[in-house]
């Protein structure tokens, strides 16, 4: 951490304006696919495919998605593109244009969410480039599709919604495959490489941490300000006024994708590891205000500059699912190992069961139960007290029910409901804050609906 010279810096407040033109813009593009353009550009070996969603969010308490689902809040809307042709029989190219709105993310600003060329040059054997979706856990690469699955969200506790952003596709290459073991099933495998792009480090997981890194900062900042002006420690005070600068740059990641599916019919079994380093840079600012050695009353600001690697020693999940006639089982396992820095090496853990039943064409019910801890050794929240916040910010467990609604092939409506102990999955600078306010609960509910219209 290196500390800037002394200097008065202006403070500005801004807040981000949604660009509803974006959206209508995107809009236009669906329905002029879906009304004119479908059945030529199939017979051309183009096919163009979408989706628009509209959701609502409210809560009991806390924050879930958005900064004010306690009031309920309908910031949670998605449209998308996708336009794929099949040049050859071998040769796919796709692109998909996003633009979202879930609270401070998005803002509905369209932008490629992924783009490639996929060459399968045999069954065992394919290559992909471009901007691909990253292949974490069983359900990652299809998360942007709501007809894949009966629930809103999936489980945080593995698909924490906060990292979209970081997990949801890398700009590199991949190898896959598909290999027949003869009698005991067959074996997909998918192997990658690449950077990750982190379009808006300001918001969302990011910005929490960044923020909640400059709140951290104060104190040690304030013993550095008495060390220089000669001043006792309690003379000083040090407030966080925002960061600005905010970097975050992967510069290779790696991992690679594995299921088995083996000759029990609607069974599969699998895991995916991913390895990398990650950089962060930004410059907290801070009012500061001392009694120095003189007995002389000074106030001013000092920036400061922080910048830190990290690793990522393994992300690991292991997944499992089985479908049997109108029911589907699944359960999945999530542990990553970071070095942090200074901070040393800690391990976070998540894990889920679920469970969906399609009762008829038009209706399916859910359930699932997810488990996260951000340091899988402390179970009971210790770190979280030392660090004079309530213990259950060392755990969020979530157990959720939910519904889905085929209204026709091209409609569905959701509904689903949470019940949350904890609160470790919240963005860093919310806990504070909430913890600080006396706003932070440990019980809390929510309740999620969404509709969503593809084609």
């Amino acid at each position: 951490m290196v500390v800037s010279n002394i200097r008065v810096l202006p403070i500005f407040r801004t807040r981000a304006t949604k660009r509803w033109e974006t959206l209508v813009f995107a809009l236009c593009i669906l329905i002029a696919a879906s009304t004119r353009q479908t059945a030529f550009a199939q017979m051309q070996n183009l096919y163009v495919s979408g989706f628009a969603s509209q959701g609502f969010v409210t809560t009991s308490a806390n924050q879930l998605l958005v900064d004010r689902s306690s009031k309920g809040s309908f910031e949670y809307n998605e449209v998308g593109t996708t336009v794929q042709a099949n040049p050859t029989d071998r040769l796919r190219v796709g692109i998909q244009f996003l633009a979202r709105d879930l609270g401070l993310e998005g803002n509905n600003q369209v932008y490629i969410d992924w783009a490639g060329g996929d060459y399968q040059w045999r069954d065992y054997l394919g290559v992909r480039v471009g901007k691909i979706k990253l292949p974490l856990g069983f359900y990652n690469q299809g998360r942007d599709i709501d007809m894949l699955r009966t629930c809103v969200l999936l489980p945080q506790s593995v698909y924490n919604e906060g990292l979209r952003d970081f997990v949801l596709a890398h700009e590199g290459m991949s190898l896959y495959g598909n290999l027949p073991l003869r009698k005991s099933g067959y074996f997909d495998y998918e192997l990658w490489c690449g950077t990750l792009n982190i379009p808006n480090p300001k918001n969302g997981f990011w910005g929490g941490s960044f923020g909640l890194g400059g709140v951290n900062s104060a104190y040690p900042i304030a013993l550095q300000i008495a060390n220089e002006y000669g001043a006792d420690s309690s003379s000083v005070s040090v407030e966080y006024l925002g960061s600005s600068d905010e970097k975050v740059f992967f510069p290779v990641v790696y991992g690679g994708a594995f299921t088995w599916s083996p000759p029990v019919p609607g069974l599969r079994l699998g895991t995916t590891v991913i390895v990398g380093e990650f950089e962060l840079s930004n410059s907290w600012q801070y009012a500061i205000s001392l009694i120095d050695s003189n007995g002389n009353p000074r106030d001013f600001t000092r920036q400061v500059h922080y910048n830190d690697e990290f690793d990522i020693d393994q992300m690991w999940t292991f997944s499992g699912e089985y479908t049997w006639r109108c029911l589907t089982a699944a359960a999945e396992f999530n542990s990553n190992v970071m070095n942090e820095g200074n901070s040393g090496t800690n391990r976070e853990e998540g894990y889920y069961g679920m469970l969906n039943c399609r009762t008829n064409k038009w209706l399916t019910c859910g359930a699932y139960y997810g488990i996260y801890y951000p340091r899988a050794n402390d179970h009971r929240g210790h770190f979280a007290v030392e660090q004079g916040l309530p213990d259950y910010v060392g755990w969020e467990k979530d157990l959720v029910l939910s519904t889905r609604i085929d209204v026709n092939p091209n409609m569905m409506v959701k509904a689903e409901y949470h019940y949350l102990d904890g609160v470790a999955l919240r963005e860093g600078q919310v806990i504070y804050d909430g913890a600080r306010e006396g706003t932070l609960d440990r019980y809390w509910h929510a309740l999620l609906l969404k509709t969503t219209v593809h084609f």
